[in-house]
């Protein structure tokens, strides 16, 4: 295994450092009770979940569906599966609150933001990565929607993983470092099973983005 030295080191270090202060700081100090409309019909069904209740809602079923079945146009009538499952897990640990179900969202923008300095090494080094990282977490709407308590960020990052599965990457040559860029691997049958599994994923996450 090739030595890293901390100059090549030492963007990803400060970059990761970066991230989780923001992190920490922003769910301290800004995250309070959910205030979207699906945050809370999704906050709801976990909490059922969580107490062995079932799915409820506690919409009205309209007379549009009975002549059409596309409950895209009915939002409030459609939960995040894969994001309710991760809510109610994270209820099941601690007592549910509108705070826990906001951590249950933002806790998959860490990984998001690992996958986006990833890709920015492989395209443009680590300098590109740094940038790139930082960029996304500094967005106006990145943070809010992380812990608006949907199932939005971790669609973020199935998506994410999607494309840094796509872009893959061949065996490490003499003039590549860990963090250098490289060139595009080639598909396998491993790549495309996994790439489907995580677009699976993200269909069960956000079946409208998916499409």
């Amino acid at each position: 295994v090739p030595a890293v030295r901390f100059t090549e080191a030492a963007p990803a270090v400060l970059t990761a450092l970066v991230c989780l202060a923001v992190f920490a700081g922003y769910f301290t100090r800004c995250v309070q009770d959910l205030t979207a409309p699906d945050a809370v019909e999704l906050a709801q069904t976990a909490r059922n979940v969580s107490e062995a209740r079932g799915l409820s809602t506690d919409s009205i079923r309209p007379l549009s569906l009975l002549f059409h079945n596309k409950v895209d146009r009915h939002p409030d009538f459609y939960v995040s599966p894969l994001q309710t499952f991760v809510t109610a897990f994270a209820f099941v640990l601690r007592q549910p609150s509108d705070r826990a179900a906001a951590a249950a969202s933002g806790v998959f923008l860490l990984p998001t933001l690992w996958l986006v300095f990833l890709i920015g090494s492989r395209v443009g080094g680590p300098g590109v990565a740094a940038v790139a990282t930082l960029g996304c977490l500094l967005a106006p709407s990145v943070l809010r929607e992380a812990f608006s308590g949907t199932g939005t960020q971790l669609a973020a990052f199935h998506f994410t993983l999607w494309i840094y599965l796509a872009l893959g990457k061949d065996a490490a040559t003499d003039d590549d470092d860990e963090f250098g860029p490289s060139r595009p691997a080639s598909w396998g049958w491993r790549r495309s099973v996994w790439s489907g599994v995580v677009f699976g994923l993200l269909m069960l996450t956000d079946w409208q983005g998916a499409r």
